[in-house]
């Protein structure tokens, strides 16, 4: 009877264990089949973001032909035209932000993204299509009009409530006025400003006719694909760099390489130093100012006043590429390269400075820390908390040991 019973306890007991393990399989495959969904519609909602890129990256390529009268292309410009073509992107990605969130608050982010492709795919008929270049200059105005950057930053965190924070109201921008959220916008704006008036967006716009003005030693079209290829890498170290080095560090770093680059570019030898030149400025550029000021916004300001913060500093930044964009053609073309990298070379001198003395290091403090540092109206010095987060061995005495 006994060893019946266990018997008995024994199938029981596989049987269990065999439903068990059924129900443990069918689980993990539900599992697998929702990961995939998740996978399909993050990189489906990406594209919208490599569309953006393609926007940004054609005229680096294209110009060169474009104001060369080369047979193969319909439309002749001339390099002011050139000059139009590419800084009426920069006032479509301004204004893109702003109906992208208004339409995927109201639509839905499905229907946001549907209605970006149809504005993609009209850019690229008028590029198509063109017969001279006011399709070119009403196509970059289409194709960035519903820029989803704001959709982008959302993709994978907690839908709730998310655009929210785009519905400002007087009070917000009330909010927005305190010391301590004014000095945040003082120094965001502040790296934006620096962003522009180190050359990179509009070096890479006319990176390839640089090259070939330059008579490079080596095919212009390759040129151009190695230094963006070396940007995209240097942007993803510095994304690899940030939490172990700091805030602060790199964009000391970043603004002291674009200094010295900028004051010693020569883009008119006939050999490979301007491709150099260009690449080191790539890596310091990405490492630091090219990644960090976006990052910065979400950690100095309040959740309160992030939307109109953002609203701000992307109008700020879209009418400054504007006339940095416009500018750069002008003075290039009438007085000459290299008063264009001395002015540069300037402006990433101040950045530095600015940098230096006014830019808080942000890691490893808590939110209300930082809030108190930005409320120190003073230039900031590196404590001995900052010491421990700071990459390199560095002696600073504290208050207490002083004391």
């Amino acid at each position: 009877m006994k060893s019946s019973r266990s018997t008995i306890k024994l199938n029981e007991l596989k049987e269990t264990t065999k439903a068990q393990e059924m129900e443990a399989a069918k689980i993990q495959s539900r599992s697998q089949r929702t990961q995939w969904k998740q996978w399909a519609a993050c990189i489906s909602a990406t594209l919208s973001m490599v569309a953006a890129g393609s926007v940004y990256g054609w005229t680096t390529t294209i110009i060169s032909r474009l104001t060369n009268a080369t047979e193969d292309v319909p439309v002749h410009i001339s390099m002011d035209e050139s000059s139009w073509v590419i800084s009426l992107t920069v006032i479509g990605s301004m204004i893109g932000p702003f109906y992208g969130a208004y339409v995927a608050a109201s639509c839905g982010r499905k229907l946001c993204l549907l209605m970006s492709s149809l504005f993609y795919i009209l850019g690229w008929l008028l590029v198509i299509f063109a017969q001279n270049v006011w399709y070119l200059y009403f196509s970059d105005s289409e194709e960035l009009l519903l820029e989803l950057e704001i959709v982008r930053k959302n993709i994978g965190e907690n839908s709730d409530g998310e655009f929210d924070e785009l519905k400002f109201s007087f009070a917000d921008f009330l909010l927005l006025m305190s010391l301590r959220n004014r000095r945040a916008l003082l120094i965001v704006m502040g790296l934006i400003l620096g962003q522009q008036l180190s050359g990179n967006f509009s070096t890479m716009q006319y990176l390839e006719h640089m090259f070939l003005e330059a008579k490079i030693g080596i095919d212009s079209h390759m040129a151009t694909i190695i230094v963006l290829a070396v940007g995209l890498v240097s942007g993803a170290l510095s994304t690899l760099m940030v939490e172990g080095a700091g805030r602060r560090p790199l964009l000391i770093y970043s603004s002291f390489g674009l200094m010295v680059n900028a004051s010693g570019a020569d883009i008119s030898s006939l050999n490979l130093l301007p491709v150099v030149d260009v690449i080191v400025f790539q890596v310091v550029y990405q490492i630091g100012l090219g990644t960090l000021p976006n990052l910065l916004i979400g950690e100095l300001f309040p959740t309160n006043v992030k939307g109109i913060a953002g609203a701000i500093v992307t109008v700020f930044d879209g009418l400054l590429g504007f006339v940095v964009s416009k500018m750069y053609e002008v003075i290039f073309t009438n007085v000459g390269s290299h008063v264009t990298y001395l002015l540069f070379a300037v402006s990433c001198s101040l950045l530095f400075v600015f940098i230096y003395g006014f830019i808080p290091e942000t890691k490893c403090k808590t939110f209300n820390e930082i809030q108190e540092m930005l409320g120190e109206m003073r230039p900031f010095k590196m404590t001995a908390a900052d010491a421990r987060c700071w990459p390199f061995k560095t002696t600073v005495k504290d208050k207490s040991e002083e004391a």
